[in-house]
């Protein structure tokens, strides 16, 4: 009975992330092509003041999977000061035992999350970019490749990157109101 429950689980994940992948990159794409970039979202700075999202889970028994995160994790503090904001109970308690500084409180989290639930953790973290603390924010995460294949990965979501054209065909976007507004 364990099994078909985790099976169906599984295959209801799946779903949900194959169809988000597609949304992900044509905001990634639009987002990138935005002409005004005197918002700070788009302001690159010299300064090496990361900030880390850590997305870890809330419970054990999942193999390699919160353990692979945090070993980059590790990595990326070791190669200098940073702030971390941790999602997962699992991130805490690694922070806790290592000694690690975590700029927000743990909070509950669903399996079927919504925005409105890691919204304090995302609204600190934007907070203390808009006031300098930190000048990129840089997500790690598990991607998942396959049911047998996940693979720890970290991605800058700020500053917004320019969009790089790879070839394939892309969609001109009409701003309403403009840019600027």
């Amino acid at each position: 009975a364990m099994h078909m429950v985790a099976t169906a689980k599984l295959i209801k994940f799946e779903q949900k992330t194959s169809s988000f992948w597609d949304y992900l990159q044509n905001i990634e794409e639009m987002m990138g092509k935005v002409t005004v970039k005197s918002h700070p979202f788009f302001q690159h700075s010299n300064g090496s003041k990361p900030g880390y999202l850590v997305l870890t889970s809330a419970r054990g028994l999942a193999g390699g999977y919160n353990n692979n995160i945090l070993k980059l994790l590790q990595n990326r503090v070791d190669a200098g000061p940073c702030r971390l904001y941790m999602l997962g109970s699992k991130g805490f308690e690694y922070a806790k035992t290592h000694g690690l500084s975590v700029e927000n409180k743990d909070i509950f989290i669903p399996d079927d999350v919504m925005y409105n639930d890691i919204r304090p953790v995302i609204d600190q973290m934007l907070a203390d970019f808009a006031q300098g603390l930190i000048d990129k924010v840089v997500v790690i995460y598990t991607n998942y490749v396959s049911k047998i294949l996940q693979v720890p990965e970290e991605k800058q979501i700020l500053p917004i990157e320019p969009f790089e054209d790879k070839g394939k065909k892309t969609i001109n976007y009409l701003m309403e109101p403009s840019d600027e507004t």
